[in-house]
């Protein structure tokens, strides 16, 4: 499956369980590059979309995690796109390690579980890529993208909010709810960003992993309780506004 369109000149490809984005508004703009094995299902995407890869004027990453930014130098060669990203995270892409010795999982047996099941043990290699640009909290991109700078899932994470829509990447996650990512490096700095998207305004949100919220995101995201679990042996278990879609 190729892209799908969220609202005209948004759209998603979802490939391997990871969410890619691309908007098309004064040039095209790739938000997250997949696994490393992403690449060439993105470049097929976009043709079938009726773009010429070359077409693609950037690729800007929520954070460099070898699902979010493993195709990101294949892309970048193949297309001559500008790679942007956040300092902290564009100096472990440049490394080709992307994920920091602190990242572990959230708080709650549940997020142990997923931990365990989907992430521990996968490399944090990737493609050494070199950065572009820096991307910097609330600078405003060619095409009203606004760069919202949300730490704790990584150190350099950020989010992106366009129009009425906001691409939060790993910041939150909306598997099964919304709630927090089942992994992080600092899991009381990732609630204060996800406060912090709280209080914005946005209709529509879109996540690294999970499907859209597609109405009254901003007011979902305001009535979930992002608190630390009361016992680290407990669940963290949805509240009930955040169950449907």
């Amino acid at each position: 499956m190729g892209f799908t369109q969220i609202r005209p000149g948004l759209y998603q490809l979802t490939h391997d369980k990871v969410n890619i984005f691309l908007i098309d508004c004064f040039g095209l703009t790739l938000i997250d590059t997949g696994h490393p094995t992403s690449g060439p299902y993105i470049l097929k995407a976009l043709r079938e979309l009726g773009h010429d890869p070359a077409a693609l004027g950037r690729i800007i990453l929520t954070h460099s995690h070898p699902d979010h930014a493993g195709s990101a130098a294949y892309l970048k060669a193949k297309t001559g796109a500008q790679l942007m990203c956040h300092p902290e995270e564009a100096e472990l892409l440049h490394l080709g390690h992307t994920i920091n010795p602190s990242f572990g999982p959230s708080p709650g047996l549940l997020n142990r579980l997923l931990y365990q099941t989907f992430i521990a043990g996968n490399s944090d290699k990737v493609e050494s890529a070199e950065t572009d640009r820096y991307l910097n909290d609330g600078e405003e991109l060619v095409g009203d993208i606004r760069v919202i700078f949300t730490p704790g899932h990584s150190a350099g994470h950020l989010a992106f909010l366009w129009r009425d829509t906001l691409i939060a990447g790993d910041a939150a996650a909306n598997v099964g709810w919304l709630r927090p990512s089942i992994g992080c490096e600092d899991f009381k700095t990732s609630l204060e960003s996800i406060q912090r998207l709280s209080q914005m305004e946005f209709d529509i949100a879109c996540f690294g992993h999970g499907p859209p919220l597609k109405a009254r995101a901003a007011e979902r995201f305001r009535n979930r309780r992002w608190t630390l679990p009361e016992s680290e042996g407990k669940l963290m278990a949805p509240d009930p506004l955040s169950w449907s879609n």
